[in-house]
């Protein structure tokens, strides 16, 4: 009988550094997983391991025989995570992989691992996961849509220690003065960039109940004294409806600061009022490149160029709104020219 679920992050491999990020934010899919886990099996224990807080020497020697163990993979951790793998394999666990390495590779994963991994989640992993534990035998789930109705949102505390997640924010961003943790308002996105395999396997955008976003913000202020939230989403200006009943629910007494995700094409007069009402501090905006040709083969939206981003910027820093621009570097077609322009 499964007695124990453990989630794990695993650290990541030799060769990869850490980065502004590290051991600033909770594995928040993992939590979600875990919070869904923990109402609907109570007898079970469940816990969270996570990499970017521990070692992998460390995770290992926490597995406990004949659990349930999930694994998140992202490209950086698939070696440590097949490491924690094959020692939850040998102490008689049942091996779950999910996350977006194994999700976009769950066919080389099956037929090279056949002995070490048990299940390959793709996609969304709380329903998945508790049809494992009920005995569910696929290899392979393929779960894209999510389930927010039926999910409570992540509770955190519950399995780990956010101050310490603080912390290490305040560490990386000292001059900020902020407490801040992450959040997801919505999940997929509609655009098809050449360079993004985040879209798979979802095959359109799911947006949470506004509702529910605002009850698990002021869980954050009033109990953590959270006043910083970075939206880990896509961008959040892909639906204006969306945006205009998340600016329109938004509560009169809590105003945490918001660092969202937004496309170019996404930014405009009224998107930017939003963003006010929302206490929008910052927005992370894909710039990819300053190259007009290379701008066209992206697949980024209206007439997605070098112009088109620049005058975006420009708009949000008219208005007191904080950029962070993102670049891709190696594209199909980039050259030593391209990369100056």
């Amino acid at each position: 009988m499964i007695e124990n679920i453990q989630l794990i992050q695993p650290s990541r491999d030799k060769g990869y550094g850490d980065n502004s990020r590290s051991g600033c934010y909770v594995p928040l899919g993992l939590v979600s997983i875990g919070t869904y886990l923990m109402h609907r099996f109570p007898e079970m224990r469940v816990e969270i391991f996570d990499g970017e807080m521990m070692s992998n020497d460390d995770i290992i020697r926490s597995l406990r025989p004949g659990s349930v163990v999930g694994i998140d993979t992202k490209t950086p951790n698939y070696g440590s995570a097949i490491e924690i793998a094959e020692a939850a394999k040998y102490i008689g666990s049942v091996v779950v992989l999910g996350g977006v390495y194994a999700s976009a590779i769950p066919e080389k994963i099956t037929k090279h691992r056949q002995n070490t991994v048990d299940h390959i989640v793709v996609g969304y992993g709380e329903l998945p996961l508790a049809d494992i534990i009920e005995g569910r035998r696929d290899r392979v789930i393929v779960n894209g849509t999510p389930s927010f109705n039926e999910i409570p949102f992540p509770d955190r505390s519950a399995f780990l220690n956010l101050g310490n997640y603080v912390s290490n924010f305040q560490k990386e961003h000292p001059s900020w003065q902020y407490r801040a943790t992450n959040i997801f308002t919505h999940v997929g996105c509609k655009y098809r960039c050449l360079f993004c395999e985040r879209t798979r396997p979802q095959s359109g955008v799911y947006f949470r109940d506004p509702e529910q976003i605002w009850a698990e913000t002021r869980l954050l202020v009033e109990r953590h004294g959270i006043n910083y939230l970075v939206d880990f989403s896509d961008t959040i200006t892909q639906s204006p409806q969306f945006l205009r009943s998340l600016a329109v629910t938004k509560p009169d007494d809590i105003n945490p600061t918001f660092h969202v995700f937004s496309t170019a094409d996404g930014v405009d007069s009224e998107s930017v009022e939003l963003f006010k009402r929302l206490n929008v501090g910052h927005v992370f905006v894909g710039v990819e490149t300053g190259d007009e040709e290379l701008a066209k083969t992206i697949y980024k939206g209206r007439k997605f160029s070098p112009e088109l981003t620049l005058k975006s910027i420009k708009l949000l820093t008219e208005n007191g709104i904080g950029v962070t621009p993102s670049f891709v570097l190696g594209m199909p077609g980039e050259s030593t020219e391209t990369l100056k322009r």
